[in-house]
């Protein structure tokens, strides 16, 4: 049985406290829509600075029991190509604990970066 949302250890993982002091800034976000799923919402800009921050929070999600985990990107300002191995690496880890990772994206430019790099098959359907 999935545990409640994970309570953010600090101040890296939760949308209302002022960002770290670095070049790129991230802050992260989780939520508990249904009671087996967890939504990871980063916010910010998402590259090789702050990869660490959120391998942390997608894995601390995983590590909840939810089955189902979703990475929304939504309100990313800026994502690499480091932030789609976070992902590759987040599904590999939710499927060995028996959870599914899918990806919300409904940014155009997102979601055929996802698509083109062949990571299209994480996208939640439409709603």
């Amino acid at each position: 049985m999935p545990s409640q949302c994970p309570s953010p250890p600090d101040d890296r993982h939760h949308e209302t406290v002022a960002p770290r002091l670095a070049a790129a800034q991230l802050q992260v976000g989780f939520s508990c829509p249904q009671r087996d799923t967890i939504v990871v919402t980063p916010h910010g800009e998402a590259d090789l600075a702050v990869v660490p921050d959120l391998q942390r929070a997608v894995g601390e999600a995983i590590d909840t029991g939810h089955r189902q985990i979703v990475v929304d990107l939504d309100r990313l300002t800026f994502m690499d190509a480091t932030t789609l191995g976070v992902i590759v690496q987040a599904r590999a880890d939710a499927a060995a604990a028996g959870g599914v990772l899918t990806v919300r994206c409904h940014s155009r430019l997102g979601q055929l970066l996802l698509r083109t790099t062949g990571l299209g098959c994480l996208l939640e359907p439409p709603s």
